[in-house]
Order: C-alpha cells, then structure tokens, then sequence
C-alpha cells in the first residue's frame, strides 16, 4: 500500500502497488505500529492512517444527476432512479445510447445493480475518475432482466452505462430496438482511507483509527493469480453462451417451419422475458457464517465473477432448450 505521490493533502489518496513501484525515497510506503495502536508514517511526519466517511452501505443513485443521451418521452431519465417497479427509463433509439450518474464527489463504488425492462445485449459499466472513464464490467451477451457488477471496490464520481447493442428480442418494442431500464442502484460507501494528524486521528468514537498485528504464517499470492485468469476464461465463456442464447432467442419464432412447435412461431418478447426470468430462480441454501464460507463467497467478486449471473444464465439456456424440444 502506498499513498499516491507522498501527497497528504485532503487525506491523501492510498493504492496498491507492486512492492518495487510502491516504494519511493519520501517514505509514502513506509508504515510502523505505535503502542496506542495508530498506524503512522514516521518519514512524512505526525500522520496516521485512519478512516474517514460511514461504512455503511447506501445506494447513492436516488441522489445523483442522471442523464441520457437518448430518452423517450415517455420514459424520462428520471424514471431510473425512482424506486417505482411500474416506470423505467426507454431510450429512442438503438445506436449506441449511455446512461450517466453524477454523484457530485468521490464515492467507493462496491456494487452496480441494474433492472432492465428491455434489456442490452451488449453493455459496459464504466466509472469516472480523475477526468477519465475506466471500464469496470463488460457484457456481450446479456439475456437477463437484471444484472450486478459487483467487482472490487472502486472510488469515482460518475458511473456511466454505456449500451452498443439492443437485444434482438427481449430489446423489441412495437417492432423497434430499444434499451430500457428499470431501475439502477449504486451500493456504495462513503468510508475511504486517509491520512490525519496522528492526534486528530484519535479523536473518534469507534476506534477508526485502530491497527492490529495478526501473525500469518505464509502468503502465496500465486493461487490470486491463478485465478484471476481462470475468471478471465470463464467470463469469456460466460460471454459467448450468452450471445448464443441470443440468437436462439431470435430464431425461435421461425422454428416452426422447421418442425418444431407451431406455438414457438408465436413466441412474443414478453414470454422470452418470463423464460430468462425464470432462469433467475434457481436453488439458493442458507448462507454459511463461518470464516472459510464467508472468504470463499468474496473470491467471486474479487476477481469480477457473478456466480449467481452464471448460474441463471445456464438455467435460461436449460429453459430455452426446453422450450424447443417439446
């Protein structure tokens, strides 16, 4: 961990780097453990590392300036974030269309929920920061009526949904190709590291500012890398089901000129919708609170996998299929 440019101001701003880039001759990287606890940086003087901000989860859309860069008039902007199931937000056109939210100040991103009523085909999540948009999610071939980034945190001021491609049936409404959302919730926290005067630092109820020693005995981070790339594979995998459930969705209406079921002939995008909707309800068990359950549940996220996406996705496939051979 370093703080970026050895910069104090404002706190500071804190990120990880490898050891060799991390390290620099004004001490930013530098950390020792006091006897009160406080985790200072001797070289850069009276400065301790503390927590400023709720760490509280809070979707901070409803609050945020939303704009679009297509609207129909009937489905303003303003109906993506109004917590009505009934309204949602339509574009007017299916060229590339973005979708933007502007918090007004830094946010730590932890989550990215989206409600679609026409959904896109092909959409990225991008975050705004330091005057340049960076792509946290990327998605080829989306089917489902919602979907959830919910990667490793990320600090921004703006998040922005970029659609290229409508979806070839469940994006069809009165016969045009359209995006539509329902709603989009942004889960995020005001908490952020900083660094403070050691003995403003102190001054909290809850102990913000307290650091503790715990003994590991080893640390490899080559099972992390091992699999990021394996969430990588499975990502693409992921991206190319669901381009193909696509264009089975597309060819369905045809299939009965190819023997198949004369009532697919008449499959409307309201009943695909109810197949990829009922891809959303698998199995679920209760949760396991143990330390191991609860580290296993955070690998996902960490290396930007949705195993529960992936799971409705391949039971939307099973239902699909199904659709077709009876």
């Amino acid at each position: 961990m370093t703080l970026v440019d050895g910069d104090t101001t404002g706190g500071g701003v804190f990120s990880f780097a490898e050891c060799a880039q991390a390290e620099g001759v004004d001490g930013r990287s530098e950390f020792a453990l006091t006897s009160s606890g406080q985790l200072k940086m001797p070289r850069l003087g009276n400065y301790c590392v503390t927590f400023l901000g709720d760490a509280a989860l809070a979707n901070a859309a409803p609050t945020a300036d939303a704009s679009a860069t297509s609207s129909d008039s009937q489905h303003t902007v303003d109906q993506l974030t109004d917590a009505d199931a009934a309204t949602y937000w339509a574009s007017s056109a299916d060229s590339p269309v973005d979708v933007q939210l502007d918090f007004g100040s830094v946010t730590q991103i932890k989550a990215v929920e989206i409600d679609w009523e026409r959904p896109a085909q092909a959409f990225e999540i991008q975050v705004l920061n330091g005057g340049g948009w960076t792509t946290v999610s990327a998605n080829t071939g989306n089917n489902l009526p919602s979907t959830r980034f919910s990667g490793p945190a990320v600090a921004g001021t703006a998040i922005r949904i970029h659609m290229t491609k409508a979806h070839p049936t469940l994006g069809q409404s009165d016969g045009h190709a359209v995006y539509a959302i329902k709603e989009v919730r942004v889960l995020s926290s005001a908490a952020r590291a900083v660094v403070q005067d050691c003995g403003e630092a102190e001054q909290n109820s809850d102990a913000r500012d307290k650091f503790f020693m715990a003994a590991v005995p080893e640390f490899s981070p080559a099972a992390g890398f091992s699999a990021q790339s394996r969430a990588a594979l499975l990502r693409a995998a992921e991206a190319h089901l669901g381009s193909l459930l696509a264009k089975l969705y597309s060819a369905m209406p045809n299939l009965a000129a190819c023997g198949f079921k004369a009532s697919l002939a008449k499959a409307s995008p309201a009943q695909l919708a109810a197949v990829a909707r009922a891809g959303q309800q698998v199995t679920t068990t209760k949760k396991a609170s143990d330390a191991v359950s609860v580290a296993v549940a955070a690998v996902g996220p960490a290396v930007g996998s949705d195993g529960a996406a992936l799971r409705s996705l391949v039971q939307s496939v099973r239902e699909a299929l199904a659709q077709v051979a009876h």
